[in-house]
């Protein structure tokens, strides 16, 4: 599967990703002017020398509507992420136009697709009242429910989605035995072995240290308006979801790379050592 991995596709729909993902964040809650008598916002300064520019204003105003607004867009766009990783891990990806035999192969796949996709659904949501509870033992304001499940939602949109819309929920049966070790693998060891265990793994790390980082900016007395929970380990996971991506690419990369030289120092070695006995035999 190293092989057969499209890095090149890989960077070009991870780059995309990356702009729906902040642009859903930055401009989906600004959609509220549209639906309600909310065209004025009020910006909030906290202090005179740094006042909040106006820009943040309407995301930081009502962080509940701006996390309802980024979820249903960041929903929309996991669908379509978790597609192409499907497509990936299948096999099924394919550069020349489509033939028939393809579209049959495809059309044989719906079956799946939608299997997958209620696993998700069913795994993201688990995944959320898991995250909301462990959020609210790590110290989430228990007057603040709602933005604490929106951000557990939040979490397991890029923690669960992925993995589960992949690799699929592994049956309990012998059938789903190397299922089951690859699921353990990639998630518990974080023994990433190919590209696109790399793909899943390396977000999953990024959404999870990103997620401290920004929680880390809540303790801070700067009394700025973005400070508000939980716009901050919101932004955090985010972007450690993004940057884990792009690191994830640059290893299979490397990797890539460092075996194309290897074959080229090895190939003239092995025409060498074929060519040497006639030489002798002469």
């Amino acid at each position: 599967m190293a092989s057969s991995f499209p890095l090149k596709e890989y960077f070009a729909l991870h780059l995309y990703l990356s702009c729906l993902l902040i642009g859903s964040l930055l401009f989906l809650p600004r959609s509220s002017r549209w639906f309600a008598n909310d065209s004025i916002v009020k910006i909030r300064a906290s202090s005179l020398d740094r006042p909040e520019h106006p820009f943040l204003a309407p995301l930081t105003n009502d962080p509940l509507r701006t996390m309802s607004w980024y979820i249903l867009g960041e929903l929309v766009i996991m669908m379509w992420w978790g597609q192409h990783l499907l497509v990936w891990v299948t096999d099924k990806a394919s550069t020349r136009p489509l033939d028939r035999h393809l579209r049959v192969s495809r059309l044989a796949q719906v079956p799946l697709m939608n299997q997958r996709l209620l696993e998700a659904f069913a795994s993201t949501l688990i995944g959320a009242m898991t995250l909301g509870v462990l959020l609210t033992i790590l110290g989430a304001p228990l007057k603040q429910a709602a933005p604490t499940i929106l951000l557990g939602l939040h979490l397991s949109l890029l923690l669960v989605w992925p993995v589960v819309h992949c690799l699929g929920v592994p049956s309990i049966h012998n059938q789903g035995l190397v299922d089951r070790y690859r699921m353990t693998k990639l998630v518990c060891s974080l023994d990433a072995a190919s590209p696109l265990d790399r793909a899943l793994m390396y977000p999953m790390v990024g959404t999870a240290c990103g997620a401290w980082i920004g929680a880390s900016l809540l303790l801070l007395d700067w009394d700025r308006p973005w400070q508000s929970f939980p716009l901050p380990p919101t932004v955090g996971s985010l972007l450690g979801f993004l940057i884990g991506g792009f690191a994830s690419w640059s290893r299979s990369a490397l990797d890539s790379l460092l075996a194309d030289l290897s074959r080229e120092v090895v190939e003239p070695h092995s025409v060498q050592g074929k060519v040497a006995p006639k030489k002798k035999h002469q």
